[in-house]
């Protein structure tokens, strides 16, 4: 039951905002922001996080994902700007797949990174949830994003 209020205000949440942004930069980051804080939220309620601990979570937890943003950043970037050049070369594409190749790589050492350090304040079960809560969210915003188009 409560999944389903927490879907429903995920839905409301990204059905209105773009009422709410603005074609600048700042908007989306707003949007951005509000999000995250939602997803963080919606985490601990997974997890059975406790109150104590919640503060800690939401630094650490935003902290690994800012590093993951800037890993997927310059590929993204690069990705982006190869689908516009019309004369993008066979080692443009290379350099590209290896680009995102490497950077799910990436990826992949800062969760282990950031597993060592959310074992020090949560148990491996509350991890496991976290993990599973993501994929979850990220699986509902897929749906969501899906619907709108």
């Amino acid at each position: 039951m409560f999944n389903k209020i927490i879907f429903l205000l995920l839905s409301l949440l990204l059905f209105a905002a773009p009422s709410f942004a603005t074609e600048s930069e700042k908007g989306r980051d707003e949007m951005r922001k509000e999000l995250q804080e939602f997803k963080l939220k919606y985490l601990a309620q997974e997890m059975n996080l406790a109150p104590s601990k919640q503060q800690e979570f939401y630094q650490t937890y935003s902290a690994m994902q800012e590093e993951k943003r800037k890993v997927f950043k310059e590929a993204h970037a690069y990705k982006k700007a190869l689908k516009k050049n019309g004369n993008a070369s066979e080692a443009d594409y290379a350099k590209a797949s290896k680009m995102m190749a490497d950077a799910k790589i990436r990826e992949g050492e800062i969760d282990k990174k950031y597993d060592a350090i959310f074992a020090k304040f949560l148990t491996s079960k509350q991890i496991f949830k976290m993990k599973e809560a993501e994929q979850k969210f990220r699986q509902k915003m897929r749906e969501m994003k899906k619907k709108k188009k």
